[in-house]
């Protein structure tokens, strides 16, 4: 609660953090003994979040690398997602299952292993998706021909 003098001017913050894509209606309302309610409507509007784009991930044949992933769970309710793999091949995540409890943040690596030295760009789309929130979405690559260098 905060009260405002005769001409003061005060600010305040209002947060929209939506967990799932949303479009409707909200309202805040502010009383006063003096001067009742003031009421506002809001036109509330989410979007699914933007696809992570990874830098390029390189290894030598019959190697791996791997690069560290973050997914923050904003909510107050754990979350457990699944995961999808449009190229289990080549590209694998640390973990088969993940939960993320209230407002905290999973630490994990995707790995990739190449399976041709001359193979074309090759791109992954990784899903990270629970029922109630939005879903995450990661995209990898490899450059189109992996350079070699002679050592002679």
């Amino acid at each position: 609660m905060f009260q405002i003098q005769p001409n003061q001017t005060y600010s305040y913050e209002l947060v929209f953090l939506p967990l799932r894509v949303f479009k409707g209606k909200g309202s805040i309302t502010f009383l006063n003994e003096k001067l009742g309610e003031i009421w506002y409507s809001l036109m509330l509007h989410s979007e699914d979040n933007l696809p992570i784009k990874l830098n390029n991930m390189r290894a030598e044949l019959g190697k791996t690398t791997r690069h560290t992933i973050s997914l923050e769970n904003p909510s107050d309710k754990e979350v457990k997602l699944s995961i999808e793999n449009s190229n289990p091949t080549n590209f694998s995540v640390s973990h088969n299952k993940i939960s993320i409890g209230p407002y905290k943040t999973f630490e994990g690596f995707i790995e990739y292993t190449p399976t041709d030295i001359n193979v074309a760009e090759v791109c992954i789309l990784l899903k990270f998706a629970e029922r109630k929130t939005n879903r995450w979405a990661i995209f990898c690559s490899i450059p189109k021909k992996l350079e070699i260098e002679d050592t002679v």
